[in-house]
């Protein structure tokens, strides 16, 4: 009533851009909980002062989030980041530093959920900044969140140079987190196990030495795929149960739906369908509760644990709902995997002639992205094509194939998902 409120909320944003700024180093160090819970404490607090700065200061605004990432890739809900950067970035008008990481923040979240092109858009633009601004750390920064983004779709080869550009300007800057950062991404060219393991295990000891749990867990996890990947089961469960802990503790719902979709995943090779489906379907809520996109993957490795236990009606549906999710997100590797699935689920109901063009589109889109089967799945494929070759000739298996290897994406997701006669569903 007496006036002051724009002098007395002013204040309060200034206090919180301090706080966010105190935390930045902490948030990546041994004390990593401990400034979690102190940002999770005031998170309301925070929301009222990005409310006040989209009004009055910007770039304070973005400071909350860039200077606070970590917590808010830890504990955040990326729908609600994703909306504060939007309206941030469209009015702030400076070319700096800040910008720069604002919007390599930005396309990584919108990575995160699938949104490929704006992505990598974002990404571009973050790095045609830094190099007019000749910032080697705001730069090298650009260079991994272009580079990542590129790998989240599927393109390995010109992703990858690009982190390597990155990993070079940090050692040159001596940036341990942007090296560990680096490493670990250098890891999904999986054309070489050993070496990808190599980048992981450097990127884990730099996160090790610096106490950063969050990396800690990301590179636990990756070790994960990669072990999956050689079918090395027997040394998967260590990884899972350190990086469960860690996730944790850090209270990242994200994170443990990440590492019940591998538990999933274990349950799967090992048989136990049932388990299976229990931790994916699990996954799957908590990714939803986040905003994240990864439900995608929970859902299609579901579809394919439903295809194993025979239930073809569900199987069918949820395989469907995630070439759905994929397709919206354009993530051609989801696409490739639920369309593997679906031509699995056809040639288990007789459906030959779709299966062999479904899975011969999947081979040539493996090859053009140079993106191998791991070896227990080959196999798998190998039985169904097996099964179906010899029960057409070869004339007729050529035919098929030479159809299926030139569709279209568009034209693989309408065959995949077009309707097939119900009596040929057995459950």
């Amino acid at each position: 009533e007496a006036g002051g409120i724009e002098s007395l909320r002013d204040r309060h944003l200034a206090y919180y851009v301090n706080l966010v700024e105190q935390a930045e180093p902490e948030l990546y160090r041994s004390n990593q909980v401990f400034w979690l819970n102190k940002l999770e404490d005031d998170l309301d607090n925070l929301r009222r002062a990005l409310e006040w700065a989209l009004t009055t200061d910007v770039e304070s605004g973005l400071q909350l989030i860039v200077f606070a990432r970590f917590y808010w890739e830890a504990r955040g809900d990326v729908r609600e980041v994703e909306s504060w950067l939007a309206q941030l970035l469209e009015n702030y008008k400076e070319t700096d530093s800040l910008c720069v990481k604002a919007l390599v923040i930005y396309s990584k979240i919108l990575s995160d959920r699938g949104a490929f092109a704006e992505s990598q858009k974002i990404a571009n633009q973050s790095l045609e900044i830094a190099r007019t601004i000749s910032d080697k750390q705001a730069e090298a920064f650009s260079l991994w969140g272009l580079g990542s983004s590129l790998g989240y779709q599927g393109d390995v080869r010109q992703g990858m140079p690009l982190i390597k550009q990155s990993l070079a300007l940090y050692r040159s800057l001596g940036d341990k987190l942007g090296q560990a950062t680096a490493l670990d991404w250098l890891s999904m060219d999986h054309d070489d196990g050993e070496r990808s393991k190599g980048y992981i295990l450097e990127s884990l000891g730099l996160y090790r030495e610096l106490g950063h749990l969050l990396g800690i867990a990301i590179c636990l996890m990756d070790l994960a795929e990669l072990t999956i990947a050689g079918g090395n089961f027997s040394s998967l469960k260590p990884l899972l149960e350190e990086a469960h802990m860690i996730y944790r503790q850090l209270e990242s719902q994200a994170g443990e739906a990440h590492v019940l979709m591998f538990y999933g995943r274990l349950a799967f090779w090992q048989n136990n369908y049932s388990q299976a489906c229990n931790y994916f379907e699990q996954s799957i809520q908590l990714y939803e509760k986040v905003g994240a996109s990864w439900s995608a993957w929970s859902r299609v490795h579901m579809a394919y644990a439903l295809l194993r236990q025979g239930d073809f009606v569900q199987a069918r549906e949820t395989f469907k709902i995630s070439l759905q999710q994929f397709e919206k997100a354009g993530y051609i590797n989801g696409l490739i995997c639920t369309i593997e699935g679906l031509a699995s689920w056809y040639a288990n109901q007789g459906q030959l002639e779709r299966a062999t063009q479904l899975f011969t589109w999947a081979d040539t889109m493996r090859e053009k992205m140079d993106d191998d089967r791991p070896p227990f799945e080959q196999n798998s494929v190998e039985k169904d094509l097996a099964a179906i070759h010899s029960k057409l000739d070869d004339a007729k298996f050529a035919k098929l194939s030479e159809e299926g290897g030139v569709m279209t994406v568009e034209q693989a997701i309408a065959l995949a998902l077009e309707p097939v006669d119900e009596i040929n569903t057995r459950k």
